[in-house]
């Protein structure tokens, strides 16, 4: 981390259905939606979870919502369990160390800003824009964001049950239904640098998987089927070439109702490489750093590593990249 400068990477997240009986096909509700139960988790002090340990303390602490086409939101990590932290002077051997107490913790913040309207093309996909920082990835800040989703779920019971889909009822004549609660899921949009390698590679492997869950329901209990892997025969030392090529395999995959690919090939350099490709999307499902990343610089003053409050420069510079 500089303190003139921040990485913003770029992702798409998604808005899934869950449920008891493992449901698919229940129409997801816009993003403001999701994030009005979020921000009820906030407004109620409940906005935070100890996701990896004791220690480690994820929480959102604060919100700005005033654009009505965006939320931001400011998600900080504290860990007690980081070591203190050592500054030294070596023109005169000055070194000085900032020791923690029991109950303090090194802290990072995150700007998020997420915005409203989905993605052309793609009605339930938004984009998302993430402020690097250490131990607050995308993927980890999303499973941050359900986690909440879910625990909002649990305390507020009575609000997450729909009718059961086959409309049987109970002994006492009453509709029977089902518990359901909302969760998210992320995609990291591809680099134009990670793209250009992939193009000019040589494909070794390509697998399509299907995350498809089929259910047959009865009186008392439902069955699910495995998910499908069909690997690709690939031509020795061939060449993508051409970004057209490899999205025509991807839709006729989706199409089949493969969600991802896993496409594995070798770089002009010799570099072995493997990367997960949503179909649908053509969005990065795994490989964080192939995602595509903006440096936000100029700032009026130096940058912290973590504030209790959003930073409105840096909130502004984030939203200005939604219109490129």
């Amino acid at each position: 981390m500089k303190k003139d400068a921040r990485s913003i990477y770029h992702y798409e997240i998604e808005v899934l259905v869950k449920s008891s009986l493992g449901l698919k096909g229940v129409t997801p509700p816009p993003i403001h939606e999701v994030i009005q139960q979020i921000d009820r988790q906030y407004s109620n002090s409940k906005a935070k979870v100890r996701l990896k340990s004791d220690s480690e303390l994820i929480f959102i602490a604060d919100t700005d919502k005033r654009d009505k086409d965006t939320t931001t939101l400011l998600i900080n990590i504290s860990d007690k369990n980081t070591p203190d932290v050592v500054y030294a002077d070596h023109n005169s051997g000055e070194r000085i160390s900032h020791r923690k107490t029991k109950t303090q913790g090194q802290e990072y913040s995150a700007h998020v800003v997420i915005e409203h309207n989905p993605v052309e093309k793609f009605g339930n996909k938004y984009r998302m824009l993430v402020e690097q920082v250490p131990g607050l990835s995308g993927r980890y800040i999303v499973k941050f964001l359900s986690r909440l989703l879910k625990d909002s779920s649990e305390e507020f019971d009575s609000e997450y049950y729909k009718p059961h889909p086959d409309g049987s009822t109970d002994k006492k004549g009453r509709q029977r239904e089902f518990k359901f609660w909302y969760s998210l899921r992320v995609f990291g949009i591809m680099s134009e640098e990670f793209r250009k390698q992939l193009i000019d590679g040589y494909l070794t492997d390509i697998q399509l998987v299907s995350d498809e869950v089929k259910l047959i329901f009865d009186e008392n209990a439902c069955a699910k089927a495995h998910s499908r892997i069909v690997k690709l025969k690939t031509e020795k030392e061939r060449k993508l070439g051409d970004w057209l090529r490899l999205s025509s395999v991807l839709k006729t995959a989706n199409q089949n109702d493969y969600e991802t690919a896993k496409i594995s090939f070798t770089t002009d350099e010799g570099t072995d490489l493997s990367i997960s490709i949503d179909t649908a999307t053509e969005d990065i499902k795994e490989g964080e750093k192939y995602i595509k990343r903006t440096t936000i610089t100029d700032f009026q003053s130096a940058l912290e590593t973590s504030t209790p409050k959003i930073d409105q420069e840096r909130r502004n510079k984030m939203l200005e990249l939604l219109t490129k």
